[in-house]
């Protein structure tokens, strides 16, 4: 996404197309004010998240000094143009119109051109941020704690609140003709998941499937279907016996697929936080800094708020928070590694193609 004043263009892999100007928000009402304190209140205790002198510093300075030190802070990285990575958990087509608004705001507001780059996959997303080939990216709870692990410079910066709460659910979806009646009925059956680095779409119902007794590898027929919108289609079909999806999906997929009204909801799992922000390691504090304030001004109290949002209709805003935010997702992990046996352990972050022994391929699927 290229930004270079009030002319900006847009540019990305897949589109280019042109955006309006992106004007600073109204102030906030008093009501709207007291939701977004109560959703920060939620996400963490200030008196177990002591800030650094730098970030301290940084939270009183001005947008205007926050932006300039930022721009400076990137020139003397050598960065003319920030690449914005996002995961395709939808067709990269729909990521990339759903997200645009959002990263025009965020260009206009902090000063420099960023481009569009959407992941092959969510490991291609997950390694490009590993290795510094783009300098953020927004990833799934899940494929942020396997990236910061690997390079523990990588950091979080924001997250987004929507429909008023900072986590999100997971269901595990039947068809109506499916014969399903309980998770038990799933053994030997197939299941849909999205993708070894899903949290939504892989491990929360994993850790679900395994306190009800069943090994989601070794006790279901494992298909990685790529996408959220590929398991509720494939369910909606009735070409597999379940599937696991975020709880967006189903009213989203109700809407679009015409088969969709004979999907139900066969279990709920555990909420768990919504995407990180991410920035790259090598680049200073600074930056995420600026991107997360550029970000905070963005919400559906007001009227520019909402026509910047209004692709992603679930999202009300942006809250700045840090590593120790995706902490239950390292439980969860750690819980499902538990339950599978330490062979499990190594492949836990694997590719996203790789089937679970004993599965094969479902007729009429693409396995990716």
């Amino acid at each position: 996404m290229s930004r270079s004043g009030s002319s900006a263009k847009t540019s990305v892999d897949m589109l280019d197309s042109a955006r309006p100007e992106v004007k600073q928000a109204p102030a906030l009402s008093a009501l709207a004010a007291a939701l977004l304190v109560l959703c920060i209140g939620c996400t963490s205790d200030p008196s177990n998240s002591p800030e650094s002198a730098e970030e301290s510093a940084l939270g009183t300075q001005s947008d205007q000094q926050l932006f300039q030190r930022a721009r400076a802070s990137l020139r003397a990285a050598g960065v003319e143009r920030l690449r914005w990575g996002l995961t395709p958990y939808v067709a990269p087509d729909e990521i990339i119109e759903r997200y645009s608004p959002i990263i025009d705001w965020v260009s206009e507001r902090v000063g420099i051109d960023i481009d569009i780059h959407v992941g092959d996959s969510y490991q291609d997303l997950e390694r490009q941020i590993i290795e510094g080939r783009i300098d953020i990216a927004v990833l799934g709870p899940y494929a942020y704690v396997g990236a910061q692990s690997e390079n523990p410079d990588i950091r979080v910066f924001a997250s987004h609140v929507a429909l008023g709460s900072t986590t999100y659910g997971t269901y595990i979806l039947t068809h109506d003709d499916s014969g399903i009646e309980s998770l038990e009925d799933l053994r030997d059956r197939d299941f849909a998941f999205v993708d070894r680095l899903s949290t939504s779409g892989w491990l929360s119902p994993a850790a679900h499937l395994l306190e009800r007794g069943i090994n989601p590898v070794s006790e279901v027929r494992g298909r990685y279907l790529g996408s959220h919108e590929q398991v509720f289609d494939a369910v909606a079909a009735n070409q597999v016996a379940a599937g696991a999806v975020y709880s967006a999906s189903v009213s989203e997929g109700r809407r679009r697929n015409p088969m969709g009204n004979h999907v139900r909801i066969l279990a709920k799992c555990a909420r768990i936080p919504y995407d990180a922000y991410t920035l790259r390691a090598g680049l200073e504090e600074v930056v995420g800094a600026a991107l997360a304030r550029a970000l905070s001004e963005i919400s559906t109290r007001d009227r520019r708020g909402r026509q910047t949002l209004k692709s992603l209709a679930r999202i009300n805003g942006f809250i700045p928070v840090d590593d120790r935010h995706y902490d239950v997702i390292r439980q969860l992990e750690a819980r499902v590694v538990k339950g599978l046996g330490p062979a499990a352990e190594s492949d836990m972050h694997g590719p996203s193609s790789k089937q679970p022994s004993g599965s094969g391929k479902t007729p009429g699927i693409d396995n990716p």
